[in-house]
C-alpha cells in the first residue's frame, strides 16, 4: 500500500480495506480469470438461493489520502447494485449486472486533496436479473503529489482548483488543472496567483506551465 503522495491500487485482500457483514473470498475459478490478481471478495456469502436474496448488510471501507478514487467490481448476470459513499455522503450507485464476467468500474469526481473515507455497501435493490451479489475486485486512488502547486493566495470566493482554499496549501496534480483553471478565464475562484505578484493574469499561466513541466 502506498501513501497519499503517490496513490495506490489496492487489491481486494489488502488489509487497508475493512469488511463487515457476510463477505466471502474467491481465489481461482469463479470468474477470477478477469480479476485483478485473480481474486475478489463477494457478498453475500455463502452463495445459496436463500441468502442471495435475503442476506444483506455487506460493507467495505477504506481510508485514503488523495484527490480521486475508483472502484473495480466484477460484473455478471447474478450481480446486484452497490452503493458508494465518500465521507458519509452517497456519491454513486453501480449496477453490477453484465452478460458475462467482466470488470465494472466506477470513478469519483475530483475531490478536495486530503484524507477521505470510501464506503461500498450492498444495496437492497436487486439488479436487472434479480441478483443482489456485489463482487469487489480492487480500489485505486490518485495521490496528491509530493510537491503540489502551492497557492500564493486564493483568487475569488469559490476556492482554487482541487481543494486549494487557502494561501500556502498544496493543490493536487491532474491533467485537467490547466484546462479547467485557465479555460474559464479565472472565474469561480479557480485560478491562483502562481508568481505571487498579487494579480491573476497570463503571467501566472506561464508560471503554472513551468511548474507542470517540471513535474512530468
Amino acid at each position: 500500500m502506498a501513501d497519499g503522495v503517490t496513490g495506490a491500487k489496492l487489491n481486494d485482500d489488502d488489509p487497508a480495506i475493512k469488511y463487515s457483514g457476510p463477505w466471502g473470498y474467491q481465489s481461482g475459478g469463479g470468474g477470477t480469470g478477469v480479476a485483478y490478481r485473480g481474486d475478489y471478495h463477494y457478498v453475500p456469502a455463502p452463495l445459496s438461493g436463500d441468502t442471495v436474496s435475503k442476506n444483506l448488510g455487506g460493507v467495505a471501507e477504506v481510508a485514503f489520502t488523495g484527490s480521486k478514487i475508483s472502484v473495480g467490481l466484477l460484473g455478471w448476470v447474478n450481480r446486484g447494485n452497490a452503493e458508494v459513499f465518500i465521507d458519509g455522503v452517497k456519491v454513486g450507485s453501480v449496477d453490477g449486472y453484465t452478460g458475462q464476467v467482466q470488470l465494472v468500474k466506477w470513478n469519483s469526481q475530483t475531490l478536495a486533496c486530503g484524507t477521505h473515507t470510501l464506503k461500498i455497501t450492498q444495496s437492497d435493490t436487486a439488479g436487472k436479473n434479480g441478483g443482489r451479489i456485489v463482487a469487489l475486485d480492487y480500489v485505486e486512488y490518485s495521490g496528491c503529489g509530493s510537491s503540489g502547486f502551492v497557492c500564493a493566495k486564493v483568487a475569488g470566493s469559490g476556492g482554487n482548483q482541487n481543494g486549494c482554499t487557502a494561501a500556502g496549501q498544496s493543490c493536487s496534480l491532474g491533467p485537467s488543472e490547466v484546462d479547467t483553471c485557465w479555460g474559464n478565464g479565472g472565474g469561480n475562484g479557480r485560478c491562483y496567483d502562481c508568481n505571487a505578484d498579487s494579480v491573476v493574469n497570463i503571467l501566472d499561466f506561464a508560471c503554472f506551465a513551468k511548474r507542470w513541466l517540471n513535474r512530468i
